[in-house]
């Protein structure tokens, strides 16, 4: 399914106009509505995923930053990825314990 992107990674080739409206889709997607609902959401996505508010800044201005050559700078580690043939698999750690004989290694993201 993968197998593809390094090379269309090294061949990306995106006009500056293009590189903002993914720049402008992205950061659609970090700036939703704050709703109540919605907040508290983000504060649990925020606490499970061991992150905070400084990080989401961080990352918001790494997005603003991002170039077509770091783009590119990907390919190299999604084909190592790929070589390597990892597959990750995420959820209910009741359910990967059930099934852990699956798997070489299984680790708790959350602590």
């Amino acid at each position: 399914m993968y197998d593809g992107l390094p090379t269309y990674l090294r061949e990306l080739d995106l006009s500056p106009r293009e590189m903002r409206k993914y720049i402008i889709g992205t950061m659609s997607g970090l700036d939703v509505s704050n709703t109540p609902f919605l907040q508290g959401a983000r504060a649990m996505s925020l606490y499970f995923g061991n992150t905070n508010e400084a990080n989401m800044t961080a990352f918001r201005q790494q997005v603003l930053e991002t170039t077509v050559e770091d783009l590119r700078g990907l390919a190299d580690v999604i084909e190592k990825v790929l070589q390597d043939n990892h597959i990750v698999v995420m959820g209910s750690e009741q359910r990967i314990k059930e099934a852990e004989q699956l798997f070489d290694k299984v680790s708790n993201l959350v602590q």
